[in-house]
C-alpha cells in the first residue's frame, strides 16, 4: 500500500480513535487496542513485539455466543468478504455445495494509483454490499429466511473496508435471528483447500494429453492421506486433512505457515517487507504493463511467451538472431558460475529461516529496468526514464515510450524466474524443518492470489516431486519413514478475496459448536495468525539449512545434483 494511501487510513483512525472516546463506537475494552492500526497484519506475523502480546494473537474458543444451526443436516451459511479492495458475498451449503459466488472488483478504480486508497475503498464497498447480497441470493434461489449463519471477515485488513462487511453481516443476523461467526482473513485462505482443494493436472512435453491426466508419474504423489481421527465436518469429506503446510502468497502476505487445526498454526515465515504479489505488481508498473486484474498476471503472461520463444529456440544459450540485446547487457555469472539473469539475485540465500523479502529484488529490478531503458535511447526528455509514474500516486500516462517486446518479456521471465526461486529456497527450508520435527502433515497447500499462477505450479510440483524421489532413497534405511506430501491448490477463481472462503471458515467453525456475539463486535486491522518459532525450533532450523554433519563441499554436491533433477524435470512438464 502506498504511503499516502496509508496517510489517509492513519487520518482515518484518528477520526475513530476520537469516536471510542466519545463513547460512539467499540465498547468491548479488550478490542480497543486491537481495532485501529493502519494496513494488514504481514509484518505483524513476524514482528517480535506484536507477537510479545498473546491479546493480539488470533486464536479459538469453543463458545456458541450466538446459538448455532441445526447441525444434524446440511445447512447453509451466508460469508461477506470486505478486507481490502473486493467486496466477496457468497452462500455455501456445509455439505460443500457453493450456491453461490460473488465478487465486485475494485481493480479498474485503483490501477491508476498505484496501490488502494482505502477510501475510495470504504466507498465503493458501501455502494456494492446491498447489491452483491441481493445478488448472492438471487443466484441461489434463496431468501434471507433460508439462511442459516451469516459469516464475515473481522481481519486482518483495511480497517474502513473492513467495517463495511461487518456491519452488513450484523444487521442481518440482528434483524433474521441468525447465528453469527466472525472469521480470520488469512485462515478463511487456508480452508478454501479443505473445500475445493486441487493437485495440479501435470502433463508431460511429449505425452498425449489424455495420456499425462491420469499418468501415475504425476498422481503418486498427490494424494497422501491422513491418519488423523475422524472429520469434524459430519456432511462433507474435506479435501485436505489436519495437519498441513501452507504457503500463503498474496498481495498482502506471504508466509509459511504449519497449521494443525483450526486456529491452531504455527509460524514458520513470514514477509519482512515487500509480499509476492505486490512485487508482482510493481515491477508490472515498473514496465507498463496492465491486465483485466492485476500487474502480476501480466507479468506471469509475458514471462510465459519468453519461456516459449527459448524452448522454439533451444534454450538460453542459443545464438540465434532474434536473442534479444538485453541478454547481452545484464546476464551475469555469479560465484558459483551460475547465470543470474538480469543482473537479479535471489534473496536471502544465506538466512538461515523461512521469511521472505522483496524490497531488494524490487530493486535490483529496478536497475534493470533503467539499464534495458538507457541501452535502448531513452531519456528523461522522452519521459520514459522509467515505465512507473513520476508520482505512484499519479495515473500512468498512456505515451509513455515502452520497451521492446522481447526484451520486457526477457525481464518478466528473469524476475518471476528469481521470485520463485526465493520461495522455492524457504520452502524447502521449510520441508526439512516439518522431516526432522517429524509433523505429519499430509500436504502442501497454496493459497492466496499468487497461487492462481500456473508457473508456480508447475515448479513447486517438480520440487515435490525430486523430494519424493529423495525420500524413497532415505526410507529404504530409515525405521522412522517420512510420507510424501500432497500438493494442493484452489480452484484459480477462489485463490482470490471471495465470499466463499469466509462462508466455508464459518462452516468449519459452526460445525465445532463455535459462534460469535452479534453486538459489541469490532474489526481486527492487525491481527496475527499463529505461534512464531521458539528461539530453540530457530536453532534447530538454522542447523538443518546448513546441512547439520555435512561439509561445504558435500552441500553443495547435494545441491548441484538436486539442481539438475529438478532442471530435467521442469524441461519436461506443463501443466494441463
Amino acid at each position: 500500500i502506498h504511503p499516502y494511501a496509508l496517510l489517509v487510513q492513519l487520518f482515518a483512525d484518528i477520526y475513530l480513535l476520537d469516536a471510542i472516546y466519545e463513547n460512539k463506537c467499540v465498547k468491548n475494552p479488550t478490542l480497543k487496542a486491537q481495532c485501529f492500526s493502519s494496513g494488514f497484519s504481514g509484518l505483524s506475523a513476524v514482528n517480535p513485539k506484536v507477537f510479545s502480546d498473546a491479546n493480539l494473537r488470533y486464536s479459538l474458543k469453543k463458545e456458541a455466543l450466538s446459538g448455532l444451526p441445526d447441525l444434524s443436516k446440511p445447512f447453509t451459511v451466508l460469508g461477506i468478504e470486505s478486507s481490502c479492495d473486493d467486496t466477496g458475498v457468497a452462500i455455501v451449503k456445509s455439505d460443500g455445495t457453493i450456491v453461490s459466488n460473488v465478487v465486485y472488483s475494485q481493480f479498474d478504480i485503483h490501477k491508476k494509483f498505484g496501490g488502494i486508497v482505502p477510501s475510495l475503498a470504504m466507498e465503493q464497498h458501501k455502494l456494492n454490499i446491498n447489491v452483491a447480497v441481493d445478488e448472492a441470493l438471487a443466484q441461489s434461489g434463496f431468501k434471507m429466511e433460508d439462511i442459516d449463519a451469516v459469516a464475515v471477515t473481522q481481519g486482518p485488513g483495511l480497517e474502513v473496508c473492513l467495517r463495511v462487511g461487518m456491519r452488513k453481516a450484523q444487521a442481518i443476523a440482528t434483524e433474521y435471528k441468525k447465528p453469527f461467526v466472525t472469521v480470520h482473513h488469512l485462515e478463511a485462505h487456508c480452508m478454501m483447500a479443505r473445500l475445493a482443494g486441487q493437485n495440479p493436472q501435470i502433463g508431460f512435453i511429449d505425452t498425449p494429453k489424455t495420456e499425462a491426466a491420469s499418468s501415475p508419474t504425476h498422481s503418486a504423489l498427490l494424494h497422501a492421506k491422513s491418519s488423523a481421527g475422524e472429520s469434524t465436518l459430519p456432511h462433507f469429506t474435506p479435501k485436505v486433512e489436519f495437519p498441513f503446510l501452507v504457503l500463503l502468497a498474496s498481495g498482502g502476505h506471504t508466509s509459511l505457515l504449519v497449521c494443525r487445526e483450526l486456529g491452531d498454526y504455527t509460524v514458520l515465515g513470514g514477509t519482512l517487507d515487500d509480499a509476492l504479489g505486490e512485487a508482482f505488481d510493481k515491477a508490472a508498473r515498473l514496465l507498463g504493463l496492465q491486465s483485466a486484474t492485476s500487474g502480476g498476471v501480466a507479468i506471469e503472461r509475458a514471462a510465459a511467451e519468453y519461456q516459449s520463444y527459448l524452448r522454439s529456440t533451444g534454450g538460453e544459450k542459443s545464438n540465434c538472431s532474434t536473442r534479444t540485446a538485453l541478454e547481452g547487457v545484464l546476464d551475469t555469472k555469479t560465484g558459483d558460475g551460475e547465470l543470474r539473469h538480469s543482473g537479479l539475485s535471489v534473496p536471502m540465500k544465506d538466512k538461515t529461516n523461512c521469511h521472505f523479502s522483496y524490497a531488494g529484488l524490487k530493486t535490483q529490478f529496478r536497475n534493470s529496468v533503467e539499464i534495458a531503458r538507457a541501452a535502448q535511447g531513452y531519456s528523461e526528455s522522452d519521459n520514459a526514464a522509467s515505465n512507473a509514474p513520476a508520482s505512484t500516486m499519479s495515473a500512468v500516462p498512456d505515451s509513455l515510450v515502452t520497451l521492446p517486446k522481447n526484451m520486457t518479456n526477457k525481464l518478466c521471465y528473469d524476475f518471476q524466474n528469481t521470485a520463485f526461486a526465493h520461495v522455492e529456497d524457504r520452502l524447502k527450508h521449510a520441508l526439512n524443518y516439518v522431516d526432522h520435527e517429524r509433523i505429519p502433515v499430509t500436504s502442501l497447500i497454496v493459497v492466496g492470489g499468487v497461487a492462481a499462477n500456473v508457473e508456480l505450479r508447475r515448479r513447486l510440483w517438480a520440487l515435490l516431486r525430486v523430494r519424493s524421489s529423495r525420500l524413497q532413497a532415505t526410507n529404504a534405511h530409515s525405521t522412522t519413514p517420512l510420507q510424501d506430501i500432497s500438493l494442493v491448490f484452489p480452484p484459480p477463481k477462489l485463490c482470490t478475496d471471495n465470499g466463499v472462503m469466509v462462508a466455508w471458515t464459518g462452516i468449519e467453525k459452526l460445525s465445532r459448536g463455535i459462534s460469535n456475539q452479534i453486538e459489541d463486535q469490532d474489526v481486527i486491522p492487525r491481527w496475527p495468525i499463529g505461534t512464531p518459532l521458539t528461539e530453540k525450533d530457530d536453532k534447530v532450523m538454522g542447523s538443518l539449512k546448513k546441512g547439520g554433519h555435512k561439509n561445504r563441499n558435500e552441500r553443495k554436491a547435494d545441491r548441484v545434483l538436486e539442481a539438475a533433477a529438478t532442471k530435467r524435470l521442469l524441461d519436461q512438464i506443463v501443466v494441463l
